[in-house]
């Protein structure tokens, strides 16, 4: 990535750090970050107990990141694109143990708006998230014990991914809303036979459940 206006030729830019910390990140604006490599909004890394509660993040690389992150909340947050492109993750959760409950925000514009990676007991439940034709709504890897739940989720290419590579399983993709996607609920091979992945509902998707 070509660096922009005020980047570091090395490092990172955090607007928000919490390291092997509890606490509360609550009614917060934060925008304008700069777009350089690897900027990131808000991070939690390796904390135990955090709260991200009914913030709003404008113009954010990856806005939020959860790594090594124990008992966490993302609640009521606004996550946007903002005028300047591009978002890649609005949440995203790498290797935490959880659980993670990620309820209630509105993601729009984001690459990927909420992102679970190898971290198992992760709920995503009563999210709104927009992205755009060539972009995936709600995306599980390595998942395992994992909860989506009513959401809702429209222009995207994939509206959600379930990909267990090797996991338990175990997962519960049901009373979600899908619309003006080109594959609804991509599941890859193999399928988990304990993956339950229906009743959910489409409007004008290319395919409801697709490879």
């Amino acid at each position: 990535m070509v660096l922009g206006v005020g980047c570091l030729a090395a490092g990172r830019w955090i607007g928000i750090a919490y390291q092997l910390a509890s606490g509360t990140i609550k009614n917060l604006v934060v925008r304008n970050g700069p777009l350089c490599a690897d900027t990131t909004t808000i991070l939690a890394d390796s904390t135990t107990t955090l709260k991200i509660l009914n913030n709003s993040i404008h113009e954010c690389l990856f806005c939020i990141d959860l790594k090594g992150a124990a008992n966490t909340t993302v609640s009521s947050n606004t996550l946007t694109l903002g005028a300047q492109p591009p978002s890649y993750w609005g949440v995203y959760v790498e290797s935490s143990p959880g659980p993670t409950l990620i309820s209630g925000n509105t993601i729009i514009g984001i690459q990927t708006g909420i992102y679970a990676a190898n971290s198992p007991n992760v709920s995503v439940t009563t999210n709104t998230v927009s992205t755009n034709p060539y972009a995936t709504g709600i995306q599980l890897l390595g998942a395992s014990d994992h909860v989506v739940q009513n959401n809702g989720i429209s222009n995207a290419y994939q509206a959600i991914v379930l990909d267990d590579t090797g996991a338990t399983g175990k997962n519960s993709i049901t009373g979600n809303t899908i619309n003006d996607s080109a594959c609804g609920i991509s599941v890859g091979p193999p399928v988990n036979v304990n993956e339950a992945i229906s009743p959910n509902t489409f409007y004008v998707v290319g395919g409801w459940y697709c490879p």
